[in-house]
């Protein structure tokens, strides 16, 4: 069996002391992946060729080893970015498909308020048609009670007098 390498991501930082390429536990704690040998290297080429590194082995990530030493640069080029679009790809349906599952419950969620709303005016508006039916009666009744004290007033009767008052004053008037 072949010695596997560290799995990715693997991280740079020009302040770890290793040579800046490590690993990170889940404990946050760093390992050294592959450090400088002391090789005296013109400024910034050391920090340039790690950052290389790493983003090469994160990009690969996923590549068997033994694939990529049988690539040619234009081959592992097209093939890598074909995996990456594939991954964005899929990475992008997933997200439309979560996106479609929230707009979804947000519709519904809409489509109820939108119901309860209209129940709501409904309700109001059959309220109202029952107020003006209340005002046609109130105003019949204030016709029926105007005709009544007149018709007490004529006969000699009193707004306030009861049915049996008016019933023995007509009694009275017919005797």
């Amino acid at each position: 069996m072949t010695t596997q390498h560290t799995p990715e991501p693997w991280g740079y930082d020009n302040q770890y002391s290793a040579g800046g390429i490590f690993k990170e536990h889940k404990s946050g704690r760093r390992y050294a992946v592959a450090a400088a040998l002391g090789h005296v290297m013109p400024d910034g080429m050391q920090e340039a060729n790690a950052r290389r590194i790493v983003a090469c082995v994160n990009a690969c990530a996923d590549v068997p080893t033994d694939l990529l030493e049988t690539l040619d640069s234009q081959s592992a080029q097209s093939w890598i970015f074909d995996d990456i679009g594939q991954r964005k790809y899929a990475e992008l349906e997933q997200q439309r498909d979560e996106l479609q599952a929230k707009c979804d419950r947000l519709q519904f969620s809409l489509d109820k308020e939108i119901a309860r709303i209209q129940a709501m005016w409904l309700d109001i508006k059959n309220l109202q048609n029952r107020c003006d039916e209340l005002f046609v009666e109130r105003a019949a009744l204030q016709r029926i009670c105007a005709a009544r004290a007149e018709c007490l007033e004529a006969v000699g009767l009193h707004a306030d007098c009861t049915v049996q008052e008016a019933i023995a004053k007509a009694q009275g008037v017919q005797s």
